[in-house]
């Protein structure tokens, strides 16, 4: 790990403008040596591109769940927003077509308190091998979309309003 962190240390020093300005040299933004440490994906103007070489799926989902969180967060609604009093997961937000509750259309990728969501189910290790992984990621944070009033999502939503609520609700 030590040899790993200083080779990216280095790598970032020779390339001091690859993290704010990847697209400067293409052949930089390709190679191994730049993806290899590149977070799960990167984002461009009008691209996405993911470094599937080096995450799981699991990871690539999870990113996908927080990004479209957190960009709902901010006021930045999708495209593909049916409902704008329902949040969407990552798989609905980003177009993804391969969401398991999607696919056999138990779920449209809009959700709210009143969704009636797939269960979640652990194995005797406590790995999630089923259920709604929006949800699984809510968890992750310390709620569920049972607990979020969501109201009008089309517009910002301040963070202080948010900490505000949860802070009323203790």
């Amino acid at each position: 790990m030590e040899r790993e962190m200083k080779y990216a240390i280095e790598y970032k020093k020779s390339h001091p403008w690859i993290l704010s300005y990847p697209m400067k040299n293409p052949l930089d933004f390709y190679s191994q040596n730049f993806n290899r440490f590149q977070p799960i994906f990167t984002m461009t103007y009008d691209k996405v591109y993911y470094n599937l070489l080096n995450i799981s799926s699991a990871e690539l989902i999870f990113e996908n769940h927080y990004q479209a969180l957190t960009l709902q967060i901010c006021g930045k609604i999708s495209k593909r927003c049916i409902y704008t009093d329902m949040l969407q997961c990552g798989f609905s937000y980003f177009g993804l077509k391969s969401c398991p509750h999607q696919m056999n259309e138990q779920c449209d990728g809009h959700i709210d308190k009143s969704s009636v969501l797939p269960p979640i189910k652990l194995d005797n290790k406590q790995n999630i091998i089923e259920g709604c992984s929006f949800e699984i990621i809510l968890n992750c944070i310390g709620t569920s979309i049972t607990e979020i009033d969501i109201g009008n999502i089309n517009r910002i939503v301040k963070l202080d309003d948010l900490l505000s609520l949860k802070m009323r609700e203790k």
